[in-house]
């Protein structure tokens, strides 16, 4: 696998999301004069990487043999309908001779064209060199895990696990702060109290949230470009993989920042109508908006962040800027926007649950440390730390399982889009062959 360098597509079909690179903010193609981009991590003497397959434009007459029109045999081969209906004739050749050079007979069964590597589905890596079924993508997720856990789990619970020991101190002595607000005399306890500490609580946890998603929008940008390698059998080292995506780092994270900035407006302007209502009308219309409201925010959300998803993999693989992956990602998703939600809910659903399945445990006992040192009101700095540092522990363990099979999922889906409409995976297949010297 390469150095993600010249990802940059030309629009052959508007329709298919392969725009035009905008010029502002977007990033340069590769150099061309093979020399190696300086913080590739290359080691000297080995000359120039090969460029990147994702960048490359479907070769022309995909599916048809250079040279001929579609569907024509190549040279060498008899074209159609020959022979002649009726030859050989009965009895001919005799029995025990073959057939003297040239004649039909002696021409084997006509190749079938599109029955390549491609449609007979290599796997120099984690999956077929084919369009995926929705099975194979799932799977797929594990598989890059599996091919290579040192750069995948060992690279995300690093990076967890830093994010994580910087805010346990912050957040137990958020809570301790917060956490005076309850009052609590003798057997009897304020409800309103009670609602303090939990705000408090919650309150407590928005910077170490914060943190998180931060660390998890640099490690999904890591292992998107990890995965892409273990398309085509290349296992990157950690050292190598932070080489090739540090420059990449600040993109991604104001593109995450941006695509939520997005939701979250339209949202907030599908509300719009209810929270008029709440100040000028009635209140049973400001009901019936409310709950409209609700639906309309789940499906805008659910849709512009299945719209959104590939943007990260066009950012990153293609060198594109942040604006222009965003147009991108919309592209790709025209035309599979129903498939494409199916494997991200499930793989959510998935995560989700693997991830409860692990980090379930660790909080339950977080509760019992809270329950034996009577600190619901969060008033002990050292029973706050304990509880903090146990639910973290559980956190770094689930997330550093199923942030990269979510990441690898993603990145997948959008290889298979492009295999589908650009031909991406005969670019693989020789990339493949490149890595293994074939």
């Amino acid at each position: 696998m390469t150095e993600p360098s010249g990802w940059s597509l030309p629009d052959p079909q508007q329709g298919a999301g392969t725009g035009p690179d905008p010029g502002p903010g977007a990033a340069g193609p590769a150099p061309g004069n093979g020399e190696t981009p300086p913080g590739s991590g290359q080691p000297p003497g080995y000359g120039p990487r090969p460029p990147s397959p994702y960048g490359q434009s479907p070769p022309p007459g995909y599916g048809t043999p250079p040279g001929q029109p579609p569907g024509y045999p190549p040279p060498g081969y008899p074209p159609p309908g020959y022979p002649p209906p009726g030859y050989p004739p009965p009895g001919y050749p005799p029995p025990g001779y073959p057939p003297p050079p040239g004649d039909p007979s002696s021409y084997g069964p006509a190749p079938v064209w599109g029955a390549g590597p491609a449609a007979h589905g290599r796997k120099p890596g984690i999956v077929p060199l084919r369009p995926l079924a929705l099975g194979e993508i799932l799977d797929g997720g594990f598989q890059a895990i599996r091919s290579n856990p040192k750069t995948m789990i060992g690279v995300a619970a690093i990076v967890l696990a830093t994010s994580s020991v910087l805010m346990i101190l912050p957040q137990a002595w958020l809570q301790l702060l917060l956490g005076r607000t309850t009052a609590q005399v003798g057997d009897t306890v304020d409800p309103a109290a009670v609602m303090d500490a939990s705000a408090a609580s919650a309150l407590a946890t928005v910077p170490g949230l914060l943190v998180t998603q931060l660390a998890t929008t640099v490690l999904s940008a890591m292992l998107v470009v990890a995965v892409s390698g273990a398309v085509i059998g290349e296992k990157t080292a950690p050292g190598v993989l932070w080489r090739r995506v540090r420059r990449r780092v600040p993109a991604a994270i104001g593109l995450s920042l941006l695509n939520g900035l997005i939701v979250l407006l339209a949202v907030a302007v599908v509300f719009v109508p209810a929270a008029l209502s709440l100040a000028f009308g009635p209140l049973a219309l400001t009901v019936v908006l409310g709950i409209l409201g609700a639906i309309g925010a789940f499906v805008v959300s659910f849709t512009l962040t299945t719209r959104l998803a590939l943007a990260a993999p066009a950012l990153l693989l293609e060198e594109r800027g942040v604006f222009s992956a965003i147009r991108r990602s919309w592209g790709l998703i025209r035309g599979s926007f129903w498939r494409t939600l199916l494997i991200l809910f499930l793989a959510g659903l998935i995560a989700g649950f693997g991830a409860g399945v692990i980090s379930v445990p660790f909080s339950l006992v977080a509760v019992i440390i809270q329950q034996v040192t009577d600190n619901t009101a969060h008033t002990s700095f050292g029973a706050n730390l304990a509880e903090t540092a146990t639910t973290s522990v559980g956190q770094i363990l689930a997330g550093a399982v199923f942030t990269p099979w979510n990441a690898a999922v993603i990145a997948l889906v959008y290889i298979d889009i492009r295999m589908r409409r650009e031909g991406l995976d005969l670019e693989l297949i020789k990339a493949a062959d490149e890595q293994t010297g074939s």
